[in-house]
Formats: C-alpha cells, sequence, structure tokens
C-alpha cells in the first residue's frame, strides 16, 4: 500500500477515526442500558449515532464537490485504491456490492437525517430519505483497519497513547462507558418521564 507523502493530514484523519469510534461506543453503550424509556437517554443516543455516521462519512464517502480534506483516497496513491478496497471488503467479511450499498446508506442517513438540509429543504417531501438506523459495526472495522493502516505506515502513534491499536482502545472505552452509563441509568431511574 503506497500513501502520498502529506503527513499533515494524518493527524487530523486519525482524529476522525477515534471520534469514529468513540461515538459508536456511546451509542453502543447508551443502547444497551435496560431503561430507555426516559427520552435522555434515547437523545444520548440519537446523537451519538449521527456523529457517528457524519464522521465516518468524512473519511470514507466521496462528495461530487471533492473537498473532503480527510477522504481516503485523498491519502493513498491512486494506483492502491483497488488494494485499499478489496483489503477492506475481505476483512469486513462482505463483497464489493454490500460496501457500496453500505457508504450509500451512510450518506443517505447522513444526507436526510444529520446535514445538508438547506439544500434538501425546498423538497424536502420529494427526496429520498433513510428509512433506518444504520448498523455501526462496518463503521468500527473499517475505522480500526484504516487506522492501523497509518499508524504502522507512517510510523506514528495515534492520539490515543498507551494503545496500539483502535480496537483495542474501543474495547477497553467500551468497558468504561458502560460503568458509566449503568451509573448514571440507575442515579435516573426515579426520575418521570415527560408527559407530552
Amino acid at each position: 500500500m503506497q500513501f502520498k507523502k502529506e503527513v499533515d493530514r494524518i493527524p487530523i484523519i486519525i482524529e476522525h477515526l477515534v471520534l469514529i469510534v468513540r461515538n459508536i461506543g456511546m451509542c453502543r453503550a447508551t443502547k444497551e442500558q435496560n431503561n430507555l424509556n426516559f427520552d435522555f437517554y434515547s437523545l444520548i443516543q440519537g446523537g451519538f449515532l449521527d456523529l457517528s455516521v457524519l464522521e465516518w462519512c468524512k473519511v470514507f464517502t466521496y462528495s461530487p464537490k471533492g473537498n473532503e480534506y480527510t477522504y481516503w483516497k485523498k491519502l493513498i496513491e491512486p494506483e492502491h485504491h483497488d488494494d485499499f478496497e478489496k483489503e477492506l471488503i475481505k476483512l469486513l467479511e462482505i463483497n464489493e456490492e454490500r460496501w457500496s450499498k453500505y457508504i450509500e446508506d451512510m450518506k443517505l442517513y447522513r444526507n436526510s437525517m444529520v446535514s445538508h438540509h438547506k439544500e434538501n429543504y425546498k423538497d424536502y417531501k420529494n427526496k429520498p430519505r433513510s428509512s433506518h438506523y444504520p448498523n455501526l459495526e462496518i463503521a468500527l472495522k473499517s475505522s480500526c483497519y484504516y487506522h492501523a493502516l497509518l499508524t504502522r505506515y507512517f510510523k506514528i502513534s495515534s492520539c490515543i497513547f498507551n494503545y496500539d491499536n483502535l480496537e483495542n482502545y474501543f474495547n477497553d472505552f467500551m468497558k468504561q462507558t458502560l460503568k458509566i452509563m449503568q451509573i448514571s441509568v440507575a442515579a435516573t431511574k426515579n426520575i418521570e418521564k415527560l408527559k407530552y
């Protein structure tokens, strides 16, 4: 795999990858609580889902405007784009069609539920809208894969010092976040839900 020598992008891309896994972790930790009938936690979970998708799209999706500073193809040499995707698809245990559909689903969710509302506002009713919440497992695995490539190739440490890879960090982050969420849910269990 050959990367462009644009090392100024690396810390920013790594920061986005870390944000992706943190937000996925927060989303999962909130979802795993038994008492989500309290709107507060449902709203938190939705916010972390939206941020996960938004951050992932900054790194893994392309816009016709071509202005994504952190898009993976901007860092990997063009003759290695196919190699990157083939390795990633193999790791994800999916095919090219499923990968392309996942990208489109994530973009649709982002564009219809999270951002870009201004350009869609005039004919909002006629625009396609996401009818489901995206599964973040592929986002998590693809982020960990890309992070490992970057840190290995550029021989740099990540902004998550003390961790050799993003997957290990995610696992420890999840354990800690679940403990915090359990304490939080227990502390708020007697608060009555607002009636609308």
